[in-house]
């Protein structure tokens, strides 16, 4: 697939440099839990296709206060 048009090439290059950032996870141990803030990482997820016993689980958490102190903002989370 190739970007379309300037902003989706720009887009492409930015993230293209990310990857090189990029770190692995291994799952290498049972029971192994991995926490991603979906607000400040781009991640995605291999194949699961033989990997059977995979669960892949959703979590919300509400906090009372951001780690500076502040308070943020409320809205609703639609429970599935």
């Amino acid at each position: 697939m190739e970007p379309a048009d300037g902003r989706a090439q720009r887009v492409a290059q930015f993230f293209s440099t990310r990857l090189e950032r990029a770190t692995a996870h291994t799952w290498d141990t049972p029971g192994q839990v991995l926490a991603i803030d979906n607000r400040r990482v781009l991640h995605a997820r291999g194949d699961a296709t033989n990997e059977p016993n995979r669960a892949i689980e959703r979590l919300a958490l509400l906090m009372n206060e951001w780690p500076d102190g502040s308070t943020p903002p409320r809205r609703k989370i639609p429970l599935p």
